[in-house]
């Protein structure tokens, strides 16, 4: 055997297991010839060797890294050109992750650290897209004309030491910096428990404001997830409390083992979006499993007295209908955190999750070494939730004051922080005038700012730090930090859709609607805010007639939310329905009485660009005046 240092490209379909699903022929012949058009000779041009194949991956060799990221950016612009006239759910999209390392050479094939860290860079990168570590950037960014997104370190899986990541932007040759947050100096033993609990725990899909689930879309068709990985949603626990007012905590537990599987980049698991529409249902599992397209389903109760919990967890093969693991936990209400962690490494292991058991033994033995959160700050954060989910302005009033309490008693309490920022967030974007404008940016900024310097790692705080710098116009960082947001959840679709919404308000809208793919593969029951999204980025795309669809069913499903009704009354005007769109520009001046597309213009958030001019020409052929 032999030891080299080695440009290492490691390369995969986005989808694949899906793609093969719906057209296992179709998917093998496209591939094939996506292969020997575009990536073969781009191999030979910057002088790789490939190594091998895995079915939808590749792993090839480079003696140089400038050779290796030209490679690269060659395939992927190679891609996004044959990809234009492909549909979104049929095209064959690669991601590619790229590392400079030692590796041990045994005849044709390479092994070691060099390899592993590659493969970790390739499932970080979004479709199209792709990450390098520091050993890779350093060297090629003086020689090469690309820009970087510096997404800071990233402790991956199985790697001993943190990544430093950067996803390569082969359209710019400006680089943003990694997020810089200040941490305090001293951290006491709640900050240490804080933060050990919600490492692990993580962080719901909370960003933005979610309009409640409702009917699911009819424009664009739900994507079975179906991957390599294994797949899982997790249903509401059920209360047996014999108090529905408790319903709040039995959710708050579901929901927190939901997160703390989502964090690991080796499952696919459903957003809490669409499992929680079993909520208060009687589920037959091998139904819910092919509505949901996922292989398991956790489901459990939970029932709470003044100072014990039982809860009861059962895991469950969807297509066989089959029990596989079962438990019951009688513990200590001050437990809590515990038993979600024991069930989380339970259910990991059953489906090779790869989770080190050093890794949660460090969890536990943190956990037991310092004393929890306070349970009277839980269950307000756990009652705030579900109103801040809202688009109603008076639950999130209340859900503001619900956190604000829930700080009061524990001042180091991340996720109460980041969901209030959010609060602020949601009334910038929605524009409710309960403050002024700039007021409540800084207010936003300055609570998620909090959320960070307690728990960098927090997804949640890292997106909305990321909304509230694009209603700051900062838009290279607010990429940043949703990119950084994704990196560290990799199943979060609020995440996916987050970041597409950005890149939308910045005239990226082509890049927005892959993510936004793959928002809807993790949530396939999403939010009505997702059909805005879609239809947004086709419209100002140019493809004003398919935008209409998930726009209409935006606003059939949400009348209340006036962007639908916006971009609807816009495109409708683009193909030339006049009267439907001054049906829906009435509609929107219902709640948002803009006057005029000066007016409009003044208060919109888009940077200036040919593809948010299309949204202001349509607002005027839809009949809303000029000045």
């Amino acid at each position: 055997m032999e030891r080299r240092l080695a440009a290492i490209l490691a390369a995969d379909v986005v989808g694949y297991s899906r793609l093969m699903g719906a057209d296992e022929e179709g998917t093998l012949h496209a591939l094939k010839a996506h292969l020997k058009d575009v990536a073969d000779p781009a191999f030979v041009s910057h002088r790789g060797r490939l190594v091998k194949t895995t079915g939808d991956g590749m792993l090839v060799e480079f003696a140089s890294a400038v050779d290796a990221v030209r490679c690269a950016v060659d395939v992927q612009r190679g891609m996004a050109e044959r990809n234009e006239p492909v549909p979104l759910d049929q095209r064959i999209e690669f991601r590619i992750g790229i590392n400079v390392g030692d590796i041990i050479g045994d005849g044709d094939d390479i092994y070691g650290d060099g390899v592993n860290v590659a493969a970790r860079l390739e499932a970080m990168a979004p479709p199209g897209g792709i990450c390098v570590s520091r050993a890779v950037r350093d060297p090629v960014r003086d020689k090469l004309a690309f820009g970087f997104d510096d997404l800071g370190e990233v402790q991956a899986k199985n790697i001993a030491r943190p990544i430093h990541v950067f996803l390569l932007r082969h359209d710019s040759r400006t680089d943003t910096p990694a997020p810089v947050v200040r941490r305090p100096r001293r951290v006491g033993a709640l900050v240490v428990a804080v933060v050990a609990t919600f490492a692990v725990l993580g962080t719901t899909a909370e960003l933005w404001f979610v309009f409640g689930r409702g009917a699911p879309s009819t424009s664009t068709a739900s994507v079975v997830t179906s991957t390599e990985k294994p797949s899982i949603a997790v249903l509401p626990f059920t209360n047996l409390s014999g108090d529905p007012a408790q319903e709040y905590f039995s959710d708050g537990v579901s929901e927190e083992i939901l997160t703390a599987l989502a964090r690991s980049p080796y499952l696919t698991v459903i957003a809490r979006n669409s499992s929680f529409t079993f909520k208060n249902r009687a589920v037959n599992v091998i139904e819910a499993g092919k509505t949901l397209g996922v292989h398991y389903l956790l489901e459990g109760s939970v029932q709470r007295s003044t100072d014990q919990v039982r809860v009861t967890a059962q895991l469950i093969d969807a297509v066989t209908g089959a029990h596989v693991w079962a438990e019951r936990y009688d513990r200590p209400l001050k437990d809590i955190f515990a038993v979600q962690d024991e069930i989380t490494g339970i259910i990991a292991a059953r489906l090779d999750a790869n989770i080190q058991k050093a890794e949660v033994a460090e969890i536990r033995r943190r956990l037991t070494a310092a004393p929890t959160v306070s349970l009277t700050a839980y269950e307000l954060f756990l009652r705030g939730r579900p109103m801040e989910r809202s688009s109603i302005r008076p639950q999130q009033l209340r859900a503001r004051a619900l956190f604000e309490k829930a700080i009061e008693i524990d001042p180091n309490f991340a996720l109460a922080y980041a969901n209030l920022a959010n609060t602020y967030y949601s009334s910038i974007a929605v524009r409710w005038n309960d403050m002024p404008r700039e007021e409540a940016l800084a207010k936003g900024l300055e609570l998620a700012g909090r959320a960070l310097e307690l728990d960098p790692a927090l997804p949640v705080a890292n997106l909305v730090m990321g909304d509230l710098l694009l209603r700051r116009h900062d838009y290279a960082e607010a990429i940043v930090w949703a990119r950084k947001a994704i990196a560290l959840n990799p199943n979060d679709p609020e995440g996916y859709a987050g970041l597409a919404n950005i890149l939308t308000f910045v005239n990226r809208a082509a890049e927005a609607l892959p993510l936004m793919e793959q928002a809807v593969r993790l949530d396939p029951l999403y939010p009505p805010v997702y059909d805005m999204y879609i239809g947004r980025a086709r419209l100002i795309s140019g493809d004003s007639v398919r935008s209409i669809a998930p726009l209409r069913d935006c606003a059939q499903r949400v009348p209340a939310f006036w962007p639908c009704h916006a971009y609807l009354a816009s495109g409708l005007a683009q193909i030339g329905q006049d009267g439907p769109a001054r049906a829906e520009l009435a509609e929107m001046q219902k709640y948002y009485p803009v006057k005029s597309v000066a007016a409009y213009r003044a208060s919109s958030d888009f940077q200036p660009g040919p593809q948010t001019e299309i949204i202001y020409a349509g607002l005027e052929k839809a009949g809303l005046p000029r000045d």
